[in-house]
């Protein structure tokens, strides 16, 4: 199966393609900066180099992709794109990473009707718990993907909690 994803960077991406590719996923990939393109193809990642707000695009490269993954931290406008481009390319569940649970994309998601999850990053690292390397992360985003059914569900994993929710 097909993974998109949009607004990632440096090793919370190269973790991400190395995790979903053993996983024997197909990893696509958004990508404003056209130089940066090729090192996400030396990882063995497809790219789509363009703007990640241009629906059109996420639609071409979410063609026949099982879930796209979006991290929040994206220029505006990025959410309204994977929506509709996920949508018009027949996704069937998008994964928001994000940091803000009440933030506009949380909100755009939940209103959209798509099968999500939405995965809360710890606001800062908790006296004795483990902290959030770029691999934990890849685990996390793995795990939401591969969720049976179709949930619509937030997962905070700065809490117990949220990693027993993905079975981890």
């Amino acid at each position: 199966m097909s993974v998109l994803l949009v607004g990632f960077e440096g090793e919370e991406a190269a973790a991400i393609i190395r995790r979903l590719l053993a996983e024997g996923d197909q990893v696509r990939l958004v990508e404003p900066d056209r130089s940066a393109a090729q090192t996400w193809r030396d990882q063995g990642a497809f790219v789509a180099a363009g703007d990640p707000s241009d629906d059109d695009l996420i639609e071409r490269a979410a063609y026949e992709a099982r879930t796209c993954v979006l991290f929040d931290r994206a220029r505006p406008g990025v959410t309204d794109a994977v929506i509709a481009g996920a949508r018009m390319a027949g996704v069937g569940r998008i994964v928001l990473v994000t940091g803000d649970s009440g933030g506009e994309g949380a909100a755009a998601l939940i209103a959209s009707g798509f099968s999500h999850v939405i995965v809360l990053l710890p606001k800062k690292s908790l006296f004795g718990r483990e902290r959030m390397t770029a691999e934990r992360l890849a685990e996390a985003i793995d795990a939401a993907d591969d969720l049976a059914g179709e949930p619509r569900l937030t997962v905070d994993l700065g809490t117990d909690e949220g990693w027993t929710e993905l079975d981890l």
